[in-house]
């Protein structure tokens, strides 16, 4: 009676069209994002010339099919990690989240030397 779950990630789920969407017009603007996906064999629609000039195009549905480059799938956003917070912070803090949909804001890229992330707002209480 009453033992909780233990919670050892809280994660959003984001659509992963969508995200590839958003970094597909990103590399039609930006040569730090067409670089960072050229050297990793990354996203088909970022596939450009030395110009950097789109070679082809791919809506997303097609990549996801084709499981083109190294794009990930099962996209999703870190909220915290169990290393990080008590059980009972994780309640506090994300409670609200859990069985929601929630609208994410993305405000920025970053990009590493080996993976890249997108920077998010998420909904307050």
């Amino acid at each position: 009676t009453g033992l909780q779950q233990f919670i050892e990630i809280v994660s959003i789920d984001v659509d992963a069209k969508k995200i590839y969407d958003i970094l597909s017009k990103l590399a039609l603007h930006n040569v730090d994002v067409v670089n960072f996906f050229n050297s990793r064999g990354g996203l088909p629609m970022a596939k450009c010339s030395d110009d950097y000039t789109v070679q082809r195009e791919e809506t997303a549905d097609q990549v996801l099919k084709e499981g083109g480059g190294t794009f990930v799938e099962k996209t999703h956003v870190t909220m915290a990690h169990f290393s990080q917070l008590s059980q009972q912070k994780f309640r506090d803090t994300y409670g609200h989240l859990d069985g929601s949909s929630v609208s994410v804001s993305v405000t920025d890229l970053i990009i590493g030397e080996t993976v890249s992330a997108f920077s998010v707002i998420v909904p307050k209480k």
